[in-house]
């Protein structure tokens, strides 16, 4: 099992518990780990326990430097959220950066580009990550973090939002850099090449290669639902019935199959009642897997009511998933709004 790829997964999805969980479960087993103990902290933060997650850093940057400057850019940022922001302290904060970037390591920055990533600020990610390729060497150590920044620097480019041609012609290129790895027996690769293809259209492709992550990775499980969305997209409706229902199987909990068994059981079946146990199942299943966090809560609501076709029984457990993401974060007027148009 790679950590690297499922905590990468469960933020991309924006799963910050899972983050947390399966931090937590690797520390169990293998104790201190600061890389671990950083994504830890950063789920914290995106859950928005801001104190919480600002003690753990505090704490972890003293620890070396290979987490030293990823915690002093996380700072400033839990910091830049909170209601009342500390200036001094994110001025402080800043001028820690500055000497920190002079001697921070390469697994430093490679953290530092995932960080930036997470937070959609690409151009930064990128700068660091072609900062790393330049000057990698020939030495085994090198190499391994060579492969790693090509594979980063192509989901960097893959994960752009498209909305100008620069973009787009970026995210066409990503697939370079997946090209230059040479040791293919990576996780993290073989799903950059099969989300590349998904989001080409070029579905069959796609389709091959969430096939080989299964039989190549079996303890990376999303594998079964994110084939299901491309046989989603294909309009491949048994086949993605078969999947979701193997990965249901194997993780009664696994929030995409859920959804994508709801969506197949309104759109395509028509059966009303049965899609509404299900958005009960999810709205549990979310209550212990993803507590605090109110933005999936509201898009599963959302999404749900776009295809209810008015139904009162499945609009009244969407009703249900709104409502738990207004309690957990009240002042939100996007989720007000969501729940009045419903």
């Amino acid at each position: 099992m790679d950590p690297r790829v499922l905590i990468n997964y469960y933020l991309r999805k924006g799963w910050y518990d899972h983050v947390q969980r399966l931090c937590e479960q690797i520390l169990e087993k293998k104790g201190s780990d600061s890389a671990i103990l950083f994504w830890r902290a950063f789920g914290i933060v995106l859950e928005r326990s801001y104190s919480s997650a600002i003690r753990e850093l505090e704490n972890l940057k003293r620890t070396g430097r290979d987490v030293e400057l990823p915690c002093l850019h996380a700072l400033v940022y839990a910091h830049s959220q909170c209601k009342h922001v500390d200036h001094d302290e994110v001025a402080q904060l800043e001028l820690q950066l500055v000497m920190a970037e002079e001697n921070a390591s390469s697994a430093s920055l490679m953290l530092c580009a995932t960080f930036f990533w997470h937070l959609n600020e690409h151009a930064k990610a990128r700068k660091i990550l072609d900062q790393l390729l330049s000057t990698s060497g020939k030495s085994s150590s090198d190499g391994a973090l060579r492969q790693r920044a090509l594979i980063l620097r192509g989901w960097v480019d893959l994960t752009v939002d498209t909305k100008i041609k620069r973009e787009a012609d970026l995210r066409d290129g990503s697939i370079q850099f997946f090209d230059q790895v040479t040791d293919r027996k990576d996780a993290e690769l073989v799903l950059g090449m099969a989300k590349y293809f998904d989001l080409k259209k070029t579905y069959p492709r796609a389709l091959e290669f969430y096939d080989k992550l299964t039989v190549q990775f079996p303890w990376f499980k999303h594998s079964l639902s994110e084939k299901a969305l491309v046989l989603l997209k294909m309009g491949n409706w048994d086949q993605c019935m078969d999947s979701v229902e193997r990965a249901l199987s194997e993780n009664s909990r696994d929030i995409e199959a859920l959804r994508i068994m709801i969506l197949l059981l309104l759109s395509r079946d028509g059966r009303a009642r049965d899609a509404a146990e299900r958005i009960r199942e999810l709205l549990e299943t979310l209550k212990r897997v993803e507590p605090a966090n109110p933005e999936l809560f509201c898009e599963i609501s959302r999404c749900t009511a776009r295809v209810s076709d008015r139904d009162s029984e499945v609009l009244q457990c969407s009703l249900g998933l709104i409502e738990h993401a207004i309690q957990l974060n009240p002042e939100s007027g996007a989720f007000r709004a969501e729940r009045g148009y419903q």
